[in-house]
């Protein structure tokens, strides 16, 4: 990745540096693998730049890990510039490689997609989502763009189908976990958590929830949404109110950001409907 800036006032390359949040670890990457010019010519952080020089910054190459395999798939690409893209992940398909999924997930996929477009980088996401769940994710192209991204307020909403009848409200409680086991807790000691829920459209037996995530920890809503006694729709890790689905709804319908570079705000909708396996009892 390269980075182009054209000076505005006399200031020493070092201080510009700071003041884009590249740190010295990335710095220091940057001076081994990559390099710093101005005006076409190699500098060092010590370079005193001048009002009108042109700034080149070009990052080092980013290494994959062994198991981002490249699968050829269908992906449903919504944006996508030199820096980073937003994708629809659909439902039963896993974000990474793991133990049980070793090729079949969006990140070999996109790995594949990558490589037909000649862009030699590897997988960073800003969010991710569960294998059940479905939904708006952003992919940084690159590690720089992740960390800026990780920085900034990115607006999340999703859709759930939630058992009984939910009422609008805020959840705030901290979420953790007891063991290295997979489910999450609500826990004194976890992590600050906070869901906005709003109730959009409600049955004898059900609740479509708007939720909006204030923070991001694993199984959120999830979690939330059964320890107020209203559990997802076959989500039989937090609850026993099982389908015909034999899976439940969770749909990330709707993201909001800035651009890290151009500084634009970005907003996504995407909506997912809801077949009637999800409602029905098993």
């Amino acid at each position: 990745m390269k980075l182009k800036f054209k000076i505005k006032q006399d200031q020493q390359l070092r201080e510009f540096i700071a003041e884009h949040d590249i740190s010295e670890k990335l710095l220091s990457a940057i001076k081994n693998n990559g390099d710093l010019r101005v005006n076409g010519e190699h500098v060092t952080v010590r370079c005193l730049l001048r009002k009108e020089d042109m700034l080149e910054i070009i990052f080092p190459e980013e290494k994959r890990g062994k198991q981002l395999t490249p699968a050829k798939m269908d992906l449903d690409i919504l944006y996508e510039d030199e820096y980073l893209l937003v994708v629809n992940k659909p439902a039963m398909m896993p974000c990474i490689p793991d133990h049980r999924y070793h090729d079949q997930t969006l990140a070999n996929g996109l790995i594949a997609y990558y490589e037909s477009i000649g862009l030699d980088s590897t997988i960073h996401f800003v969010n991710r989502l569960d294998r059940e769940t479905s939904g708006l994710l952003i992919v940084a192209k690159y590690r720089y763009i992740h960390y800026l991204l990780s920085r900034e307020y990115i607006e999340r909403k999703y859709m759930a189908l939630a058992y009984g009848q939910v009422s609008d409200q805020t959840i705030d409680l901290p979420i953790g976990r007891l063991s290295r086991h997979v489910r999450r807790e609500i826990l004194p000691a976890g992590k600050p958590s906070v869901t906005h829920c709003h109730v959009l459209k409600q049955g004898e037996h059900f609740s479509l929830v708007e939720c909006r995530l204030e923070t991001g920890r694993t199984h959120q809503i999830r979690v939330h949404l059964s320890a107020i006694g209203h559990p997802l729709i076959g989500d039989r890790l937090y609850g026993d109110i099982r389908n015909s689905a034999g899976t439940y709804y969770l749909h990330s319908y709707q993201l909001r950001f800035t651009h890290p570079i151009t500084k634009q705000v970005l907003m996504f909708v995407e909506e997912r409907p809801i077949d009637e396996a999800y409602y029905q009892s098993d």
